[in-house]
C-alpha cells in the first residue's frame, strides 16, 4: 500500500538533523524509485545541508502532503549515501540539471537511498489549506527522527 501512494506522490519533503540541533533543515527530495527491498532511492546534492547533516546523522524524516485528502504521509527512516556511478545514471534525468549544473557528471550527485523504518499518515481536521499547513509545520518541528 506504500509503495502505490509513494508511486503516485513522487516530490515530497525531506527533513535532516545534525544531532547537535533542535530544528530539522528541509528541503524539496523527489523520488527516483522504490525499489525491490521498498528503500526509496533519489539523487543528493554534496552542497545541500541535508547531505552534510546525514554524515553526522543518517536519520531522517520525509513528509508527504496529499491535499485531495488533508493527509500528510510521515516516513521514519534511516539514510545510506553512495557514488554509485550505475545508479546515478539509472536515476538521472534532464530535470535533475537544475540542481547538478555540470550534468550527469557532476561530482556533487550522491545517490541517497532510504530504508523505511516507521510510516504513519496524519490527517487534518479540516480541508483548509492553513490547517494542512499547521498539520505540516508540527510534523517538520517533532523530534521523533
Amino acid at each position: 500500500m506504500l509503495k502505490i501512494v509513494l508511486n503516485e506522490i513522487r516530490n515530497g519533503i525531506l527533513c535532516t538533523s545534525s544531532r547537535k540541533e533542535d530544528f530539522p533543515d528541509v528541503e524539496y527530495l523527489e523520488i527516483k524509485e522504490i525499489d525491490q527491498n521498498d528503500d526509496i532511492n533519489s539523487l543528493l546534492s554534496t552542497a545541500s545541508k541535508s547531505y552534510c547533516n546525514l554524515l553526522a546523522n543518517n536519520n531522517i524524516k520525509l513528509i508527504y502532503t496529499m491535499p485531495q485528502t488533508s493527509e500528510l504521509l510521515q516516513i521514519i527512516g534511516t539514510a545510506e549515501i553512495s557514488k554509485n556511478s550505475c545508479d546515478i545514471e539509472k536515476y538521472w534525468s534532464l530535470k535533475d540539471l537544475r540542481n547538478f549544473d555540470q550534468g550527469i557528471n557532476d561530482p556533487r550527485i550522491r545517490v541517497l537511498k532510504i530504508a523505511i523504518g516507521y510510516s504513519q499518515c496524519l490527517k487534518s481536521n479540516s480541508n483548509s489549506m492553513i490547517e494542512i499547513l499547521k498539520l505540516l509545520g508540527r510534523t517538520i518541528g517533532r523530534r521523533d527522527h
